[in-house]
């Protein structure tokens, strides 16, 4: 018991709050980013036309993927995916400009329990914000139907927020 007093006392003291480690969404999210950037993971399905990706998830995952456009962003689709990780389907849109290419992955999130990281709040809507293996990911759940978002690429904390505010539907 007196260890863990000693530990309630070392986490409550902790100059920065509780530290805290990615949830496993996000962790997965990150890992598949990573086999993204490998030179022999094609799309299953490689456009640029956010229509013909919309159609082909029809039928796919349980529920409608609306793929972002981020023209205006600076980034061009590139194709997507269904990924597996989590015991769950996962919808997965690539994207490239700017010299970066960046995920987003969508899967409903009944049992995924919690999100984690530096919480933002915007507009009524949270997103969590965390670094894992040199990639920013940021997370959020989305509509009536709690499908769970994340994006991730290799740009700065404020950089992907504003692209994560933009993919969510929320001003900046």
């Amino acid at each position: 018991s007196a260890a863990l007093f000693a530990l309630l006392i070392s986490v409550s003291l902790w100059p920065w709050g509780p530290p805290f480690y990615p949830s496993p969404f996000m962790t997965e999210s990150v890992n598949n980013y990573i086999r993204y950037l490998l030179p022999d993971a094609p799309y299953d399905l490689q456009t640029h036309d956010v229509a013909h990706v919309r159609r082909w998830f029809q039928g796919r995952m349980d529920f409608m993927v609306e793929p972002p456009d981020l023209r205006a962003e600076g980034y061009q689709l590139q194709g997507t995916r269904l990924g597996y990780f989590l015991d769950r389907m996962v919808a997965e849109i690539g994207y490239e400009g700017q010299q970066h290419r960046l995920s987003i992955f969508m899967t409903k999130g009944e049992g995924i329990d919690r999100l984690v990281g530096e919480r933002v709040s915007r507009h009524g809507q949270e997103f969590f914000v965390t670094t894992t293996k040199g990639y920013t990911v940021v997370a959020w759940r989305d509509g009536p139907e709690n499908i769970v978002c994340s994006i991730v690429a290799d740009l700065s904390r404020d950089q992907l927020l504003r692209l994560a505010f933009t993919v969510a539907g929320v001003p900046s």
